[in-house]
This record gives C-alpha cells, structure tokens and sequence, in this order.
C-alpha cells in the first residue's frame, strides 16, 4: 500500500501504532474524521511518507518528536486540531525536504523553535490562530523558497 485516503468520514477513536507496519506509505490522509487521542510516536517509522495530513480531527496532546524522522516529508498538515497543544517540536527542523507546513488554528504555544530556519525548501508556512509567542528570527530572511507566513 502507498497511499491510504480515508478522509472526509467521521471515523473516531485513535489511530493504532501498527500504522507503522504500512512502511511503503509514501501519502497518508486521514484529514476531516473525528479521530482523538495522541498521534502515535510509530508513525515517525514511515520512512517513505512524503505526504502525511492529519487536519481537522480530535487529537490531543503534543506533535510527537519522532515526526522529524520522517527525513522524505515533502508536506505536513495538523491544521484544525485544537486539542494538540504545547510547543512546536524542535526536530521539525529535520524536514529537509519540507515544502508546505500547515499548522493553523491549533493551541499551539511558546516561540518557533531556531531549527524551524533550517527547512530552506519550505514555501508555504500556516501557523495563525495558535498561542505563539516571541520574536521571528532574522534567520526568516535566508528562507530563500518561503513564498507565504
């Protein structure tokens, strides 16, 4: 299985850590349902995800670390989950490959995290409606790709 689209159903409960055996995933949708809980830190074990979208569910908690593994991200939606809470993961700055991070109308809180101006591929940053605080560095300025805050 490479990609897995079940978006847009109202499909609840949490999402098992054995998503991590799907490990040819290189899209995973599961935007719009009503899943709650944490995401599960396995789903840093999906090696060949380029595409993951979790926006507009029920979850709770923090965006796990392990999601900074996940080195082939090329998109990365959380947009619409208000419950996921706390900082912004420092080890998203391992994204390399990162074009497009949508992480609006979260609870987000506290600064952007300095590795967050290592993602030089990113383009598309979303990160209104939060709780942030601080100042953007004038590391922004080296974001040679970034075409919208």
């Amino acid at each position: 299985l490479q990609s897995l689209n079940i978006a847009g159903n109202k499909l609840s409960g949490h999402i098992h850590p054995d998503i991590a055996q799907l490990s040819y995933l290189s899209g995973l949708h599961l935007f719009d349902n009503l899943f709650s809980g944490k995401i599960p830190t396995e789903i840093g074990l999906l090696n060949s995800l380029n595409h993951l979208s979790v926006s507009s569910n029920n979850f709770t908690s923090t965006i796990p670390s392990e999601i900074g593994n996940l080195k082939s991200l090329e998109d990365l939606h959380m947009s619409g989950c208000s419950g996921l809470t706390g900082s912004l993961p420092s080890e998203l700055g391992n994204l390399s490959r990162l074009r497009l991070l949508f992480l609006f109308n979260c609870g987000f809180s506290e600064s952007i995290p300095e590795t967050f101006y290592n993602l030089t591929k990113l383009q598309y940053f979303k990160i209104d409606t939060n709780k942030i605080s601080g100042s953007i560095s004038t590391r922004i300025g080296q974001m040679k790709s970034l075409r919208m805050i």
